[in-house]
């Protein structure tokens, strides 16, 4: 209601100004652009994409030992990276506080708190392009608790004194065609609880996991 002094002022070229300034914003809609989304639904399809573009643990198919699993690679343009496809064999699996280095070197210890995972791959390429196996050389750590964190190749450590390939996927060739190249991946994850390694090609192409303990 107007309070000021004297007469009211005429309202009719303001509210023509209101009507129009709304046209302006629904951008001539109609009645339905008008009235929008409902309350609460403005992000849902965004949401929606997100949260399915990153797989959960509990999405990742599971690789035990001995066992072999398909994965491919997705192409990517940008990046320049083709489409290519392995048979994935985790061949081995040792799990150690402590690994010896040999008779010259002093042995290399986990960190307090953590446990050293040493596996072993075979890598088959079944495609017409050559295959990246430093996918396999870092992984994404997840414990049962929900604590995540990322997990590199352990640098200067091999587990060629617990039976397995000392060579790594740093320092394996990428296999041809036909070719399959093998070799280990040692990590070093948290051992206070059970977890899973997951290997990815990205934040969105999750391969497969590997279930991990901590010591007894």
């Amino acid at each position: 209601m107007y309070q000021g002094r004297g007469r009211p002022r005429n309202r009719v070229p303001l509210l023509m100004a209101v009507a129009a300034a709304s046209c302006m914003l629904v951008g001539y809609g109609g009645p339905e652009a008008a009235a929008g989304p409902a309350p609460g639904t403005e992000m849902a399809a965004p949401l929606a994409e997100a949260s399915s573009a990153t797989p959960s643990p509990d999405d990742v198919r599971t690789l035990k030992e001995g066992k072999t699993l398909p994965v491919a690679v997705t192409p990517n343009e940008v990046l320049d990276i083709p489409a290519s496809s392995a048979e994935v064999t985790l061949t081995d699996v040792k799990q150690a506080h402590r690994i010896s280095q040999g008779e010259y070197l002093s042995p290399a210890t986990a960190d307090p708190g953590t446990t050293y995972i040493c596996l072993e791959f075979k890598v088959k390429n079944t495609s017409n392009e050559t295959f990246k196996t430093t996918y396999l050389a870092d992984a994404r750590w997840t414990g049962k608790d929900g604590e995540t964190e990322n997990v590199d190749q352990a640098i200067g450590v091999d587990c060629a004194e617990l039976g397995l390939e000392k060579k790594s996927f740093l320092d394996a060739p990428e296999p041809r065609p036909g070719e399959f190249v093998r070799a280990t991946t040692v990590l070093m994850v948290p051992d206070d609880q059970p977890g899973v390694l997951e290997f990815d090609e990205d934040l969105e192409h999750a391969m497969f996991k590997v279930e991990t303990s901590p010591t007894t």
